[in-house]
């Protein structure tokens, strides 16, 4: 499952940088932040940003991507839970 909240970046070379939450058994547990990019032609093999094991009901959330003015890219998300 890929989110609403899918951030795309483009580099000063006109690459896309996308950065997505997937879901693992169910909508909620497993939730995984990833990256990947175009800089290649193809996209890239999806990277797992957040690969830590939470807690019944916790979750990665709300991704964010951005390019600082030096051009590294920056990822940003929270991790927590809902109640």
């Amino acid at each position: 499952m890929i989110t609403p909240q899918n951030p795309i970046e483009i580099d000063s070379n006109g690459y896309p940088h996308i950065l997505y939450v997937r879901s693992g058994s169910n909508a909620f547990y497993g939730r995984r932040v990833t990256y990947r990019n175009r800089t290649s032609g193809s996209w890239s093999s999806a990277l797992t940003l957040d690969d830590s094991v939470y807690n019944s009901g916790r979750a990665g959330w709300h991704p964010g991507l951005f390019f600082k003015p030096n051009g590294d890219l920056v990822a940003i998300f929270q991790t927590g839970g809902w109640n």
